[in-house]
């Protein structure tokens, strides 16, 4: 298989010297959000009936409700016998080789770049030493000898009970802000392959931790204090709209203000004094006191830290890059900051736009180096990098700002130096509309960003881009003359993904959007169906066989036994019968739990336990193995159902597949014969 037409070179950063064969190289190259094409082994039946299942939980109508599940297995089975037929795809060939490639080369790793949009090959050895480079710096990082994911998670939870008490959250929603079974977060690190030397960017994942649920509350209540400045560029829209056609006056000239490592530079001590001082905006929404909601900010904010490997790593300084609150606190220190500089000024500053860590200014060409100096005094922790408009062009955003002769603005779609052209590649297994989307939304950017002269050649480039990512010629000539021939205007706030109101019209039924497991050739059917036959619901389709699965997993592993949310089965060890369950514990925890009812013949517990202690049988319980993962229990409840209908000899009870209609007996039966 050749690159996808138009393309005339790789996605992919090679920082070792490895030979391969270009169709490896380009699957390796293409974006980790590509959608790979399923065989009939790896089709998601199971997650395309439950998915139907919980869009069909809110028709009220059983009646109907029957006849659009009757309608949607038929879809289902006649999908699957499609699969059945049809031949293995070029990329399909082209990913298999890649699959094998890295398995022959356990010592590379495949990850995404920091920046840039491209994907990076490097050793294994060099990914580690940097990461180790990173972590021992000593002011930022400390190793610590334990894991202190459950201390945190005690308490986090003893606060919860305590605002419960205090009555400042009502008692049936304190389940939303406490966790039973977290995990420590993850640290990993992008290539930064736009800097010299290849530096790593730490990016932390919580999803899981201890502090996660109640990191969305401290977030709610901060909201306030980032009025305390008009500052922030929440688009390149808005900032387009704002300095396309402004004037600069003579001697005065437009930089751009770069924190250095912002996040693991905000210092904390600041964004206490800072709550303190501005509680009154906080208190107005609340009724925590300040005592309370500061141990709320210790255990959310300053207590930061992570795994990497088996090792548990504290952060000192400043927050991680992936966390609830980071965006926010670091927020919160760049307003105050603007708002102590800015009165020191010795004149009268025109303009100045923030975006996390980036602002942009108008000064005078003669205070440039003073007000850097200024915004440099406010920490020592936070220091400042600045660029200046060169040859009347500055960059901000994916903005290029040009001053012409008489000092008016006008506005180009910039892409940095370091940009790759990659976008959703056609080859994706991906709906058409999603492509489409992909293509009219690059194209649409790429106009209103700029101002009317720089448009024709935009057109060209984002024509480029497409081709170089396998869009068809003829497609991309219909787009732009569709987009030609109307009027491309200034795009809103709301417009790029915010809302203005989410309240519910009088009158009318609210949409419903429900999420559906994507499948060529089964869901734009099953899609149709369901929202012909339920008007109030809007299916959205999503993708799970991404070629993120090929990269390299950065992220630390969890045991087995510290994993939730999962369907699991365990496998007798003197027979053939098996059981199969769910939790919302940590596995560990459901195990002891049916490891003790097995030693308690007086006391009921589950089928497991009842074949256990009737038949003198022992339980694999070290071998147990998750079927599937759900963490909202509706659907782990079904998916429980689904599984036990797969498995030959189990000893549930036959109640415990009540709710799985008729329909799909025929579907499950065909999946029970292909795995036997």
């Amino acid at each position: 298989m050749a690159r996808a037409p138009g393309r005339n070179a790789s996605y992919l950063v090679k920082m070792v010297d490895v030979e391969m064969p270009v169709e490896v190289e380009d699957v390796l190259g293409l974006s980790p959000s590509v959608n790979l094409p399923y065989k009939t082994s790896t089709l998601p039946v199971l997650d395309i009936i439950t998915d139907v299942e919980m869009i069909l939980g809110d028709v009220e109508n059983p009646e109907k409700r029957r006849a659009v599940r009757a309608n949607a297995a038929t879809i289902i089975h006649n999908g699957i016998s499609q699969y059945k037929n049809q031949p293995e795809s070029p990329l399909d060939t082209a990913v298999k080789a890649a699959r094998s490639f890295l398995i022959d080369h356990s010592e590379l790793i495949l990850t995404r770049s920091d920046k840039g949009k491209t994907s990076v090959l490097m050793s294994r050895e060099e990914y580690h030493d940097k990461m180790g480079s990173l972590l021992g710096d000593t002011r930022v990082y400390k190793f610590q000898k334990a894991n202190p994911t459950n201390g945190i998670q005690k308490r986090c939870n003893d606060l919860v009970d305590h605002l419960v008490a205090l009555g400042c959250i009502d008692k049936w929603k304190k389940d939303k802000y406490k966790t039973q079974n977290a995990v420590a977060p993850k640290i990993y690190g992008l290539p930064k392959c736009h800097k010299d030397g290849v530096p790593l960017r730490p990016i932390v994942s919580c999803l899981g931790s201890p502090g996660l649920r109640l990191s969305h509350l401290v977030k709610d209540l901060l909201a306030p204090m980032k009025l305390l400045g008009n500052y922030d560029v929440l688009n390149s829209y808005g900032f387009q709209q704002e300095m396309d056609g402004l004037v600069l006056q003579e001697g005065e000239l437009m930089v751009s203000f770069d924190v250095v490592s912002l996040f693991t530079n905000v210092p904390l001590e600041v964004v206490i004094y800072l709550i303190q001082r501005h509680w009154a905006c906080i208190e107005e929404r609340t009724d925590i006191s300040l005592d309370t909601f500061l141990d709320l900010i210790d255990v959310t904010c300053m207590q930061g830290y992570f795994q990497y490997n088996d090792d548990f790593v504290r952060q000192l300084s400043g927050v991680a890059m992936g966390g609830v609150l980071s965006s926010d606190v670091a927020g919160i220190v760049m307003i105050d900051l603007l708002n102590w500089v800015i009165p020191q000024l010795p004149f009268c500053l025109r303009m100045v736009k923030r975006y996390v860590d980036d602002l942009f200014l108008i000064l005078p060409d003669d205070h440039v180096d003073d007000t850097l100096a200024t915004f440099n005094d406010y920490h020592p922790k936070l220091q400042f990098t600045c660029e200046r408009e060169a040859n009347g062009r500055l960059p901000f955003l994916d903005l290029l700002l040009v001053r012409d002769q008489y000092g008016r603005l006008t506005t180009d779609w910039y892409r940095k130096p370091s940009a790759s052209d990659r976008c959703l590649d056609f080859r994706s297994a991906h709906a058409y509309s999603m492509k489409l989307a992909c293509a009219k939304e690059l194209m649409g950017r790429a106009l209103r960003l700029s101002s009317l002269e720089y448009r024709e050649a935009n057109k060209v480039r984002v024509g480029d881009m497409l081709r170089a990512n396998g869009y068809p010629k003829s497609l991309i000539r219909r787009l732009m003359a569709e987009l030609s021939s109307s009027t491309v205007g200034p795009r809103t706030v709301q417009d790029d993904g915010s809302r203005q109101d989410d309240g519910v019209v009088p009158g009318i039924t609210p949409r419903i959007f429900m999420g559906l497991t994507f499948a060529r050739g089964i869901s734009p059917k099953l899609k149709v169906l369901l929202q012909k036959d339920l008007s109030n619901v809007s299916v959205v389709f999503k993708y799970s066989n991404k070629i993120s699965r090929l990269h390299t997993r950065l992220k630390a592993t969890d045991p087995i036994e510290l994993q939730s949310g999962v369907v699991y089965k365990v496998n007798c060890g003197d027979c053939s019968a098996c059981y199969v369950g769910h939790t919302i514990s940590y596995l560990k925890v459901r195990m002891a739990r049916h490891k003790r009812d097995c030693r308690n013949e007086h006391e009921e517990g589950t089928m497991l336990s009842q074949h256990a202690i009737e038949m003198g049988h022992r339980f694999d319980f070290d071998g147990v193995s998750i079927e599937d993962r759900e963490q909202k229990r509706n659907r782990r409840e079904f998916k429980e159902k689904l599984h036990i209908m797969l498995n030959e000899n189990c000893c549930n009870k036959r109640t415990d597949v009540n709710g799985i209609s008729s329909v799909y007996a025929g579907i499950l039966a065909g999946m029970k014969a292909a795995r036997t």
